[in-house]
């Protein structure tokens, strides 16, 4: 079963589950690839370089869900299965991440894309913010 301190870089509060996971993730990455990566769009125009891959946010969040739907600290807190987890993932993703274009630039990934959007899914599905984050936290702590 993973556990979620191998994820030293996550923020134990704040914003929503799902976005602060991936903001985190997102930003390591980031860090990692640098400009040469395959994560980052390629180009003379040094403008370029502000951009990202969809594809990568989507890659990222799919790792991402299967850490989280894995614990079964964080979905047995929620309320849920890990099916539910992983479906409820997956609606996110395909709501709030897949309609990017295929090369994002990285000032436009605001708190719409990466945190509103996937708290209004999991709260159309029953499941508010607080109580994310109060789970979060829990898995974190085990």
């Amino acid at each position: 079963m993973p556990k979620l301190s191998g994820y030293s870089g996550l923020p134990k509060s704040g914003s929503a589950l799902r976005t602060s996971v991936l903001a985190s993730v997102l930003a390591a990455t980031l860090t990692l690839t640098g400009a040469g990566g395959w994560a980052v769009a390629q180009g003379e125009d040094s403008q370029d370089e502000d951009k990202l891959s969809k594809f990568l946010l989507i890659k990222l969040s799919r790792e991402q869900s299967q850490v989280l739907c894995q614990s079964e600290v964080f979905t047995s807190c929620m309320g849920f299965t890990e099916q539910v987890c992983f479906e409820l993932s997956e609606i996110a993703l395909q709501q709030c991440i897949v309609p990017l274009p295929d090369t994002v630039n990285l000032q436009d990934l605001n708190s719409e894309v990466l945190e509103v959007c996937p708290q209004q899914v999991y709260e159309e599905a029953g499941y508010s913010n607080e109580k994310a984050i109060a789970c979060l936290e829990e898995a974190w702590e085990k």
